[in-house]
């Protein structure tokens, strides 16, 4: 992967650091407030990306997905219901997220 795509995704992987949910917003305004974070996240990646990396990501990141959804809901499984979809929850899948594509686009190399 060139040097300046690696730090293009550094850029987005860097933001997740940044990210919250609207104040006081209840659990469907999260839930649809993280798709919405997601897909954004998702453009900006594959904006980053040339057409065979676009196309390989495209092919995995709903396992990428899935697997770092699950990787945050583990550290926050001890909260209660209501508590575990906070704007540190967010920060954490969305690095883990951005993080795991970066390894992903990255092996091999």
């Amino acid at each position: 992967m060139k040097q300046e795509i690696r730090e293009e995704l550094n850029k987005v992987l860097e933001e997740t650091t940044k990210l919250s949910f609207p104040f006081l917003a209840n659990d469907e305004k999260k839930k649809k407030s993280l798709t919405e974070i997601h897909q954004r996240i998702d453009d900006e990646i594959e904006s980053c990306l040339e057409k065979a990396d676009r196309q390989r990501f495209e092919g995995e990141k709903a396992e990428i997905w899935e697997k770092a959804d699950k990787g945050a809901r583990n550290e926050f499984e001890t909260l209660p219901g209501k508590l575990k979809m906070n704007s540190f929850y967010l920060q954490e899948v969305m690095h883990r997220y951005v993080e795991a594509t970066i390894e992903f686009l990255t092996e091999g190399e």
